[in-house]
């Protein structure tokens, strides 16, 4: 473990960046993007940047143990 000395100014915040904290999904945000598209531009669905199979089975597995279910 790793002991950090806070700033007296940031101690309210310390539990903020805390391990069991930062594995949390924030469950109460909502955000909503917007892209607009350009008339008579056609829009390409491939992925944005390549994960291994090895780094994509581990964002589905955080992702399936955060994402609150219904």
């Amino acid at each position: 473990m790793i002991t950090v000395q806070l700033l007296k100014e940031l101690k309210d915040y310390a539990n903020i960046f805390s391990e069991e904290n930062t594995v949390k999904l924030l469950d109460n945000i909502y955000i909503e993007h917007t892209i607009l598209i350009k008339k008579d531009k056609k829009i390409l669905y491939k992925l944005i940047y390549f994960l291994s199979i090895n780094k994509l089975q581990v964002l589905r597995k955080y992702l399936e143990s955060n994402i609150i279910k219904d």
